[in-house]
């Protein structure tokens, strides 16, 4: 081996250690007096118009209908928002790599920001409400992932799901407000898993023809609301929402190929008629009424320019952008409201590239 090549393999060994090591907490700016969040507050990543090519993203805190925002910190332009602890003090963002995802936890209130970098990392969210844990899904292919609970600097705290328990046949993973357990597909069936030690607490109940089922979010306190795809039947290649109980029976909330016939993406209850996202050529964008004889759900745009992100009680979050399909063109953060089919801005003047919203179940 010559020199120069022992030394490059040197260079190499220490750039991979740096990046499996946690990188040391930084102090930022904490906010001067930031509410306190609730449910439908939302903390947004907006780059406001004109910003010098310098200038990163603020945070923003804002309430359900806009008339509340306040900058909680700033994040690079590459920085995506995927949580939000329920208080509004907790941010979880992410910037995607080449193979390897770096995610940091911000304390807005401490004024600190803990990040560490995990290696083909396909979700991360916080364990509990109050955003003192996160827990992530590693590995790209259902016999290889691995199922972590980390503190927000990254040490690990426990295994949830490795290989020795089977396949984890989809990505993704929601937790009970208290971090105490956690929904999982493992095995080609969805379980309540012990969040302290990855046992399987109980089977979920499934349907025939239906996998792959990824739990979504809560539907209530005592069901999760999951998308599958189907195998089997008349709705044969189509995604559907199923609602699984803790315990009981599965139902169908979805029963259709919807309005470009590959199905839904998700679905949220309402008292005006169950809201339900529909799959589109663009992405999950169409968010349509399921209960005959309730009004359209208009946002104001374009199906295609829309992006819906949750439902929350009467508000339905989602992101309009000035171009279709991906296009570019600013963004904004809009809610409409689903008992009075008004849309407001809630955040605009700029480009928005990621919001969390807080869950009424969080």
């Amino acid at each position: 081996m010559t020199r120069t090549t022992a030394r490059r393999t040197a260079l190499v060994a220490l750039a991979a250690a740096a990046l499996a090591a946690p990188v040391a907490t930084a102090s930022q700016a904490a906010p001067s007096a930031a509410p306190t969040a609730s449910v439908g507050w939302s903390v947004s990543a907006h780059l406001p118009t004109g910003s010098p090519g310098w200038r990163g993203q603020d945070l923003v805190l804002t309430s359900p209908g806009g008339t509340s925002k306040t900058v909680i910190g700033r994040v690079g332009r590459s920085e995506r928002v995927v949580d939000v602890s329920g208080d509004g003090t907790r941010v979880l963002t992410v910037v995607y790599g080449d193979g390897s995802t770096r995610v940091t936890a911000h304390n807005t209130k401490a004024g600190t920001r803990s990040s560490f970098v995990v290696p083909r990392m396909e979700m991360v969210r916080y364990l509990d409400g109050a955003g003192s844990k996160v827990v992530l899904v590693r590995g790209w292919e259902a016999k290889d992932r691995v199922v972590e609970v980390r503190s927000t600097t990254g040490a690990l705290a426990r295994t949830l799901h490795s290989p020795s328990r089977g396949t984890l046949d989809a990505p993704r993973i929601i937790s009970t407000p208290d971090g105490a357990s956690v929904v999982l597909n493992r095995a080609g069936r969805l379980r309540l898993v012990d969040a302290s030690s990855g046992a399987t607490i109980r089977t979920l109940s499934g349907r025939t023809g239906y996998s792959g089922c990824a739990p979504t979010h809560w539907w209530d306190t005592r069901s999760v609301t999951a998308t599958c795809a189907v195998t089997s039947g008349s709705l044969k290649g189509t995604q559907q929402v199923l609602r699984v109980p803790l315990a009981g029976t599965s139902s169908r909330i979805t029963t259709t190929r919807g309005g470009m016939g590959m199905g839904w993406m998700d679905a949220w209850s309402h008292p005006k008629g169950t809201v339900a996202m529909s799959v589109n050529g663009c992405g999950p964008a169409t968010a349509l009424r399921l209960t005959a004889g309730q009004p359209e759900i208009a946002l104001g745009v374009p199906s295609d320019h829309a992006q819906v992100q949750t439902v929350v009680g009467d508000g339905l979050s989602f992101l309009a952008t000035g171009g279709s399909c991906g296009e570019p063109g600013t963004v904004r953060l809009a809610r409409h409201n689903l008992a009075t089919g008004t849309n407001t801005t809630v955040v605009g003047g700029g480009t928005v590239s990621s919001v969390a919203v807080v869950d009424l179940f969080q």
